[in-house]
């Protein structure tokens, strides 16, 4: 029992601050604006580049065809501010995005002339921590 409540005592010495749904109101609208836009971008640059590293004996090609975050933004749920020292700090955000996400990929099977096998990716749920 002693471990425990010293290990509750170490994590809230780590913390700089904690913010809940009420204090991330600003953050949430910011949010609520940019998903279309920016947000849909970085992803589907990310996953771009990740595709066109995929190495396998079987795959010749998988590309990005068309790629789209919704318009349902992430959902702000609490936050946490670490000191990292006198110049840095971590934020990490809880978040609950039940997305409206849709991508198309296209692979192209090693061996096979001109087959080409479309893959769609729809509704994407993420819950957890962002750093």
């Amino acid at each position: 029992a002693v471990e425990g409540v010293e290990a509750i005592r170490q994590e809230a010495e780590m913390y700089a601050a904690v913010v809940g749904p009420g204090g991330l109101v600003p953050l949430q609208y910011v949010l609520d604006r940019v998903t279309p836009l920016v947000l849909s971008s970085a992803l589907s640059e990310s996953l771009s580049a990740a595709l066109s590293e995929l190495k396998s004996s079987r795959v010749k090609k998988v590309q990005l065809k068309s790629f789209s975050a919704g318009e349902e933004p992430p959902r702000l749920l609490s936050a946490r501010a670490y000191d990292l020292g006198e110049l840095a700090m971590a934020f990490d955000v809880e978040i609950d995005w039940r997305s409206n996400l849709a991508a198309e990929i296209e692979l192209t099977p090693t061996g096979v002339l001109g087959a080409r096998v479309p893959i769609g990716v729809r509704n994407v749920v993420f819950s957890g921590t962002v750093r």
